[in-house]
């Protein structure tokens, strides 16, 4: 991969974003599976790292968990062991921590930073306790990468991925 030249953490320049290098067109892109593909298929998360890099996207959002829904079945991340709605118990990545770096660090390489999803599906972790320690998780295995982040999103679709109500509400407020 060729990086472009990045420099400094991205920040709000009134209604742009900016880094050191000035404000700049932060076009993104979902791509929920990064930190499977990460672990599991490398060549292929290359592959599209290089094909969205080719077409000046600026930052990939993916998604630090996901399993609970019958649709993710084979398709997980697992921060921790967790059984899934539809019963199918899912063992936790043991090299968690390391996959998560090293995705942040092949999109940085090809001159993109991440939109990370902290929470994708919180059902997963139904505790707050629990909840509070995978928010310290991502955040210490970010830490130095700060430069390499387009920003965090606590939670996608709150209210349908563990977050319900005006409880749920309070504990989003709370993380981020």
């Amino acid at each position: 991969p060729t990086p472009s030249v990045q420099h400094g953490i991205t920040l709000l320049s009134g209604n742009s974003v900016a880094d050191a290098n000035g404000p700049f067109l932060g076009l993104g892109f979902s791509y929920m599976t990064a930190l499977r593909r990460c672990k599991f298929d490398r060549t292929r998360l290359n592959s599209d790292c290089a094909f969205m890099a080719a077409r000046d996207y600026k930052y990939a959002r993916i998604l630090s968990m996901v399993g609970w829904f019958p649709a993710w079945q084979g398709k997980e991340i697992a921060p921790l062991g967790f059984t899934s709605q539809n019963g199918t118990f899912v063992p936790a990545w043991s090299d968690y921590d390391q996959q998560l770096r090293d995705v942040i660090d092949i999109i940085y390489s090809y001159g993109m930073r991440t939109e990370l999803t902290i929470f994708a599906d919180a059902q997963l972790m139904p505790n707050f306790s629990t909840r509070q320690a995978h928010c310290d998780r991502v955040l210490a295995a970010i830490a130095g990468r700060e430069h390499k982040i387009m920003h965090l999103e606590v939670c996608n679709e709150a209210w349908q991925n563990g977050f319900p109500g005006s409880a749920g509400v309070s504990d989003l407020r709370e993380f981020a």
